[in-house]
């Protein structure tokens, strides 16, 4: 038995190893203009990690069943509510901008400060029971320099990973910084890189395209993006700029070839931050909603600030329960082990021992953890 559990133990880790190996080669597959990120990308210790790798999970000490919950369990009784809880429910369920989206995929890496290429860990510790809406469970806080980011990506008709967006943001002493990589971070971007491969003058079709783009065409009325709770966190009301027909062919080229760069301060065009389009495959995928948002600080808090109020705080009326996941404005990551988190009946709760011998994560201890902050007004 014994060599049983080692070597099952020896095929996981290898398995985990193999997966950072992929996510990381499709990662840096693309150019960006940012030379700090690109070496945090091909980093040996920046850590990749997907749902596979760390199952989502949310908090609820609430209530009567105590404990850490998968958000694919629904605790509630009440046929109306769909997941009984809010981590699968927009904005809080997909990366933004993806939630009609079937075409798009993510995984996520965290990258932390390295004091003698160890890792300066993320800390947790017990939080107490207080009135309001964070009461008794845990927190835990990400220390200052730290570049958490996700890779979004698709698949091409031929079913290769093509990555069309990399987002970012790194801790501060009071806030997280956002950023947001692209390939074109405005409409005249693509206009000047069909411009200078010509593409245009080898397909017809590609005419009307880039008339579309110079003459700002196709831009739908306003459209509003919200949630659906009384006290919503989203509301935007943005134009959409549909983009026409592109052969796949065509595509590859403008995804492979051209480098990725800031969208901070960048609009698509005119009240339009990022295009959508109702092709297949893009240089965005099918029923993308990124346009919704700006890239800024603010706009990013909106949802971000989020992370660990319990959902009372946003109806308290509905049947759901427990937080929403997360914890210091970042909702991918927890400290959590797998095997804790309840898929029907409450477990007692287990910190997640390979990370804490990674050195990744490290219960809070004043005394050792010096320079860490808590942002105001988050959990």
């Amino acid at each position: 038995m014994k060599k049983f559990l080692i070597i099952l133990v020896a095929l996981l880790l290898c398995q985990v190893a193999y997966a950072q190996t992929n996510y990381q080669k499709l990662a840096t597959s693309v150019n960006i203009k940012n030379q700090e990120l690109m070496k945090i990308l091909a980093h040996p210790k920046t850590f990749y990690y997907t749902d596979a790798e760390l199952p989502p999970a949310y908090q609820d000490f609430e209530g009567a069943l105590d404990g850490i919950w998968s958000p694919y369990y629904n605790v509630s009784a009440v046929q109306t509510e769909p997941f009984g809880n809010a981590n699968r429910e927009f904005p809080w369920g997909k990366p933004f901008g993806t939630h009609n989206v079937k075409n798009s995929h993510s995984f996520r890496f965290i990258h932390l400060p390295l004091i003698n290429n160890q890792y300066k860990p993320i800390v947790w510790w017990r939080t107490p029971y207080t009135r309001g809406y964070n009461r008794n469970g845990y927190s835990w806080a990400f220390p200052v320099g730290t570049v958490v980011g996700e890779v979004l990506y698709m698949h091409d008709p031929k079913g290769f990973g093509r990555v069309y967006e990399i987002r970012t943001r790194t801790r501060k002493d009071d806030r997280w910084s956002p950023n947001v990589f692209r390939p074109f971070p405005t409409a005249k971007h693509l206009v000047n890189k069909l411009e200078q491969i010509n593409l245009f003058e080898f397909q017809k079709n590609l005419v009307p395209f880039h008339q579309q783009l110079i003459n700002n065409q196709s831009l739908s009325e306003l459209q509003v993006l919200h949630d659906k709770n009384p006290k919503r966190v989203f509301v935007s009301w943005k134009r959409q700029q549909n983009l026409g027909y592109l052969a796949p062919k065509y595509v590859d080229e403008l995804l492979s070839n051209t480098p990725f760069e800031s969208a901070i301060g960048a609009s698509w065009s005119d009240d339009c931050h990022a295009p959508t389009t109702t092709q297949d495959y893009h240089i965005i995928p099918k029923g993308y909603a990124g346009g919704f948002m700006e890239i800024t600080t603010n706009a990013c808090m909106k949802c971000h600030d989020t992370c660990n109020k319990h959902v009372d705080y946003f109806d308290e009326i509905r049947d759901w329960y427990g937080r929403v996941r997360g914890s210091d404005g970042i909702f991918s990551f927890h400290p959590f082990d797998p095997s804790c988190i309840s898929d029907g009946w409450p477990r007692p709760v287990m910190i997640n021992n390979r990370f804490t011998q990674m050195g990744l994560i490290a219960e809070y201890n004043q005394n050792v953890h010096k320079g860490y902050t808590t942002i105001p007004n988050l959990f």
